[in-house]
């Protein structure tokens, strides 16, 4: 053959078989050979993959664990604090909302003469939960610690005799300090939750006013708080004792208590039996409010040998200047007919100006302002 044929010869190469290097990535696992030509660069990216992984992590750990330290710092800080109540402003006074507030004047009024009526109450949300914290078990005041024999209703003043008594005081400083000014005497009931108590009791004490426990009781508006340590239907007789305890031992020089608001406990036999025991034991009386028409007070009174005196008109659930002006003449009407009457009345500024003007000439009119105790007799 010659070498031209030779040449045209066609050749066809044996297949090449592939060498298979040290860094071959040949029976890797997780399909790692599909995506990578060597080992080196398996090895590669698997750093570089757990290198980024760390520093995310890290720094999602870091962001937690400091939400979790402030978190934690928050709640230490919170119940190392002592308990704050919320607070409204009503004009320059700084009130407690559960406890206070004045209301505008287009106020509508939901009372007549005699009937029950819940007392002006706040419009502050609902708390999530009833107070469950018992009031701690305290010593009672030592006035309260020698019991004496419980009042009595007594006979009919000879002058017609008118009693004032004012309520929510404590919370409101400034105008509490404008009620002790005015002349008395005058009915004082405190919240036992106010602010310096024993300053301003003692000081409506030195200017002739007669005192009492506003005892916070539960209301049937659900939406009403009538603040802390209130005794509830929830609560056991041990717990509702402890309450009232803690309530008596916030100031001393008091002659008994009512009720703040009050229209769903004061309509419960049991717990009023309770009450009406615990202040029969300190020789104590009780004004019924009458925030409930369904009220409980009377009959369980007369079941412990006590009498109850009971309020006769609401001077201000309408806070209009003349509209009070018109509930004390009813009242006048009232001690003119029965020889005398009981009026609540609250630390608007309306009810302390009519109240100012009224009582001028009050002995001159036939009538005579009496503390709550003047109707009773020992």
């Amino acid at each position: 053959m010659s070498d031209d044929k030779y040449r045209n010869i066609e050749r066809s190469k044996p297949a090449r078989v592939a060498e298979r290097s040290v860094n071959s990535t040949a029976g890797m696992p997780l399909g790692l050979d599909r995506l990578f030509r060597t080992k080196r660069h398996v090895y590669l990216g698997l750093g570089v993959f757990f290198v980024a992984g760390a520093l995310i992590g890290g720094y999602l750990g870091s962001l937690t664990r400091d939400n979790l330290e402030e978190k934690q710092r928050h709640r230490a800080a919170e119940e190392k604090a002592p308990p704050k109540p919320d607070v409204a402003k009503v004009g320059s006074a700084r009130v407690r909302t559960y406890a206070y507030s004045t209301p505008g004047t287009d106020q509508k009024s939901k009372e007549t003469e005699g009937a029950a009526v819940e007392e002006p109450r706040t419009t502050a949300p609902r708390p999530s939960e009833k107070p469950k914290v018992d009031a701690p078990a305290v010593p009672l005041p030592n006035q309260s610690q020698v019991a004496r024999r419980p009042p009595t209703v007594g006979s009919a003043p000879v002058v017609p005799a008118i009693v004032i008594v004012i309520d929510d005081l404590g919370i409101d400083q400034r105008r509490t300090k404008k009620v002790i000014a005015l002349p008395g005497p005058l009915t004082l009931a405190f919240l036992p939750y106010g602010y310096n108590l024993k300053t301003l009791t003692a000081s409506a004490v030195a200017n002739s006013h007669e005192l009492l426990v506003h005892l916070p009781m539960q209301p049937q508006a659900v939406d009403a708080d009538p603040g802390p340590n209130a005794l509830l239907r929830s609560l056991s007789e041990t717990e509702i004792r402890n309450r009232i305890k803690w309530n008596l031992s916030q100031f001393d020089g008091f002659v008994g208590i009512n009720n703040h608001m009050g229209s769903d406990f004061t309509t419960w036999e049991s717990g009023m039996s309770v009450v009406m025991q615990e202040i029969k034991a300190r020789g104590l009386l009780y004004l019924d409010s009458l925030t409930s028409a369904k009220s409980v007070a009377k009959k369980t009174a007369l079941a412990n040998g006590l009498s109850v005196l009971t309020r006769d008109v609401f001077l201000d659930n309408e806070t209009d200047l003349d509209r009070i002006r018109s509930r004390l003449s009813e009242l006048e009407a009232i001690s003119r007919r029965r020889g005398y009457a009981i009026g609540i009345g609250h630390p608007y500024d309306q009810t302390i100006e009519a109240l100012s003007e009224w009582s001028k000439n009050l002995e001159s009119r036939g009538f005579k302002l009496i503390a709550l105790s003047g109707l009773l007799s020992n």
